[in-house]
């Protein structure tokens, strides 16, 4: 990923991470917090956000503070938020890990205002998902760690919220010849999400509470994708309006038995021609792997791209309010008894 930025972090704001001889602590943070060198933070301890709690990182004094830190965690019932100001033509990076406490209960939240750019640089350890909260990104950019190691462990985060003109660079992975998948429980916003890396992202949606319960909810994502990405979803509902997306591989819809309830449907405004840009981007495909399907958003197109078919399960394209859809390719593969020969979607 190329940016114009300064990146003022040197060894000042990513600083070693070094454990001292003191007993690392855990330190509730107080709602509303801009100075962070007041607080008595020293290398290796925890920072404490409790329920309702917003706290903020406005300078490199208080950025070096919490980038030293063990980790950021969310605590309660209602959700907290750390957010980040990062000034134009700047480049701030966190070494910290921020996510939910495993004894709390809601995710909290990873805010990014400014115009510059805030780098996530925790990797991904053996069963440690280091960034998993939501993710907003109101301005400027976020960017996840971009050559992580294989540890045998996929990452989490939450929500991704990405605002119109803003942008948030996914997780890269440095080993295109092992599983990796990125689990995020949904997008929204009407921004930019871009795959920088060599090698393709796989993106588990699961639009679940940490206790794996679907929330009931539908995330609608305005925005496009750039890069190489594949969408996997397990009992859950994302809407894809945007009709800009490039991303170079679409697939696969599954049914994952490990869920609670009904089957995974992706909302598509439109699904284009192979090549094209669309909600989908520009693959020549639409795969299944299992069950669940898509759901047409808009109001009436042709499509020459191909009906994959790789296994056996409820597939499934709801032609929506509008209809009018008609693929013209033929269905490829293991087709159940669940899929028409009608490729007309009226």
């Amino acid at each position: 990923m190329k940016t114009n930025t300064s990146f003022r972090l040197a060894a000042l704001v990513v600083a070693a991470f070094i454990c001292g001889t003191a007993t690392a602590a855990t330190v509730i943070v107080p709602n509303g917090t801009t100075d962070w060198t007041t607080l008595g933070l020293v290398a290796a301890d925890t920072a404490r956000l409790n329920a309702n709690t917003t706290v903020y990182v406005n300078d490199l004094a208080s950025l070096l503070v919490v980038s030293n830190l063990t980790q950021v965690t969310f605590y309660g019932y209602n959700a907290s938020k750390i957010v980040f100001n990062v000034p134009e033509n700047e480049s701030w990076g966190v070494n910290c890990t921020i996510r939910y406490s495993d004894s709390g209960i809601a995710y909290g939240h990873l805010v990014k205002r400014g115009k510059g750019t805030l780098r996530l640089l925790k990797g991904v350890s053996n069963q440690e998902a280091p960034y998993n909260c939501h993710i907003t990104v109101e301005e400027g950019s976020v960017a996840m760690p971009e050559n992580l190691q294989y540890t045998g462990t996929s990452t989490y985060t939450g929500l991704i919220t990405v605002s119109n003109g803003a942008s948030f660079f996914a997780p890269g992975f440095s080993d295109a010849s092992k599983t990796w998948k990125w689990f995020a429980r949904g997008f929204a916003g009407d921004g930019l999400v871009t795959n920088a890396s060599s090698h393709s992202v796989t993106v588990g949606l699961y639009l679940h509470d940490k206790n794996w319960v679907w929330d009931g909810k539908t995330y609608d994502f305005g925005g496009s994708f750039h890069g190489a990405f594949a969408f996997s979803t397990s009992r859950m509902r994302q809407f894809f309006s945007g009709t800009n997306s490039m991303f170079t591989s679409f697939g696969t819809t599954s049914d994952d038995g490990n869920y609670s309830a009904g089957e995974g449907t992706i909302g598509v405004m439109k699904f284009g021609e192979p090549g094209e840009r669309s909600s989908i981007g520009t693959s020549s495909y639409i795969r299944w792997a299992g069950g669940g399907g898509y759901l047409y958003l808009g109001e009436g197109e042709t499509s020459s791209k191909e009906l994959q078919f790789q296994e056996n399960g409820h597939p499934f394209i709801d032609g929506g309010t509008h209809g009018g859809l008609v693929f013209t390719s033929a269905l490829v593969g293991n087709i159940s008894s669940h899929v028409t020969a009608d490729k007309t979607m009226t």
